[in-house]
């Protein structure tokens, strides 16, 4: 990326603000450092390839916290690496969505004789966790039906906003995410409501549809398909062409898992196990791990996981059409319904086999 030699790239990818920190100088961890303008305060967590701080700014009249990721020192000079992280800034800065955790600038460390250079995101810091903690604050593990409702339509409508991006010259660029799972589905607090919010993360395993048809996607090799087995749709396992709705089946797996409490998949470390089971299920059933699930809401997750994309809704637009029927009749007020009509049922059974057994019957008691 650019330092004071390289002019080329000063705008940051896709216009994002990029910052030449000549200045700062590195060596091990960047607690206690000043970066991009924060301060670096201590390590959130790691992935595969780079680790994430939180950082405070000084704004003068306050100061504002974000979340700091940079590439680990062993992949700073993996090109691969460093296209996944500049096609992080890139994504996550292009989408007009509040559900995509923003990235408000993108830069590199200068290099020192104890450090090479180190790329770093400056981004939103999602301070309720993520999908997976929040789930593990309810009971079994999981999340109510109706926060899981909530919470997939934000989902849905940020994986929308990928879907529908648009390029500079505003050409339809679709981002297809890649590894959608409750781990990179990040929660920042309402300020209006103090509920949960999703922001959509780590978008380092993204396709573009302009890079795939100029031939210049270095990850779609079969080796370093990048993907996470539990959540993989059928077409990642068999190595063939995704789009959009590859997501879909991800973020449906997702949900499977943060509705019912436990993922789909095999608890198994046999690949193959998981592969098989992946490519081999017609779909993902709630109500084969859950009682009293909402029968629209399964219908949801069926056709989101369906084995072949084709069976699944075809836009995410189609998706967030589907769950509108449960702003129009809540979970709530349907079972409250169901329940009425249940009692109703068994009272009427019971009148009758009275009547027919020569109990207590309605003439006998107005009689």
């Amino acid at each position: 990326m650019a330092g004071s030699e390289d002019n080329t790239l000063l705008s940051g990818p896709g216009g994002l603000p990029h910052r030449s920190n000549e200045t700062t100088k590195i060596s091990g961890s960047l607690i206690g450092q000043t970066v991009d303008g924060f301060f670096v305060k201590r390590l959130l967590g790691g992935g595969g390839m780079g680790d994430v701080y939180l950082a405070e700014q000084d704004l003068g009249a306050g100061t504002k916290l974000v979340a700091l990721k940079t590439i680990r020192n062993e992949y700073q000079s993996d090109s691969v690496a460093i296209q996944r992280f500049q096609e992080e800034a890139l994504a996550a800065g292009t989408m007009k969505t509040n559900y995509v955790a923003e990235v408000m600038s993108y830069g590199q460390l200068a290099a020192t004789p104890s450090h090479p250079a180190m790329h770093y995101l400056v981004m939103e810091y999602a301070s309720a966790g993520t999908l997976h903690d929040y789930m593990m604050k309810f009971p079994d593990l999981r999340l109510p039906i109706e926060e899981g409702i909530r919470l997939l339509r934000q989902a849905a409508e940020g994986m929308l906003a990928a879907e529908r991006r648009v390029d500079g010259a505003g050409n339809p660029d679709p981002i297809v995410h890649r590894d959608i799972k409750p781990a990179n589905l990040l929660l920042q607090r309402s300020g209006a409501t103090d509920e949960v919010e999703i922001r959509i993360s780590d978008f380092g395993a993204v396709k573009r549809q302009k890079r795939i048809e100029s031939g210049s996607d270095p990850m779609l090799s079969q080796a370093g398909a990048p993907m996470t087995p539990v959540y993989a749709s059928p077409e990642q396992w068999n190595f063939e062409e995704t789009d959009h709705r590859s997501d879909m089946y991800s973020l449906g797996a997702t949900f499977y898992h943060a509705l019912t409490g436990s993922r789909a998949a095999p608890e198994t470390d046999v690949i193959g196990d998981i592969r098989k089971f992946a490519v081999e299920s017609p779909c993902l059933s709630l109500n084969r791990a859950l009682k009293d699930v909402p029968e629209e809401l399964n219908a949801v997750i069926e056709t989101m996981t369906a084995r072949n994309a084709s069976d699944r809704y075809e836009s995410f637009a189609d998706l967030i059409e589907a769950l509108k029927v449960f702003e129009r009749q809540p979970v709530s007020l349907k079972k409250v319904w169901w329940s009425i009509v249940l009692i109703a049922a068994a009272l009427t059974v019971a009148i009758f086999l009275t009547q027919s057994s020569g109990g207590v019957t309605a003439k006998t008691l107005i009689g």
